[in-house]
């Protein structure tokens, strides 16, 4: 059994392995950066504050945003929108209308 691998090449109609890596450094970094600050907050105070349960929500919009973002890479998100199916387009504006009704209900929390 020979598995065959999916290699996806940068080119002028196919950005989406830019987004993607670009959405997955970003996503870790804020990861990594509410560890620190949390870590660092607990070390000090012995407790977190309120200062760090409003960076844990906001790394939770963060990890929200960058699964649309992915989701949308996955259906076409980075190629021309002219090189893509009816199916992709439907769904990435489907995840496009998530993205947005999950913001402002976020935003109205």
């Amino acid at each position: 059994m020979s598995k065959t691998m999916y290699q996806v090449i940068v080119s002028d109609l196919n950005w989406t392995p830019i987004v993607q890596i670009i959405t997955w450094f970003t996503l870790v970094t804020s990861l990594l950066a509410f560890l620190t600050h949390a870590g660092i907050k607990f070390y000090v105070f012995r407790t977190l504050t309120i200062e760090s349960w409003l960076v844990l929500a906001s790394l939770i919009f963060c990890v929200a945003q960058s699964v649309a973002v992915l989701l949308q890479a996955h259906y076409g998100f980075g190629r021309p929108i002219a090189t893509l199916s009816g199916y992709q387009i439907e769904s990435n504006l489907k995840v496009t209308s998530y993205l947005r009704l999950s913001t402002w209900s976020g935003a109205l929390i």
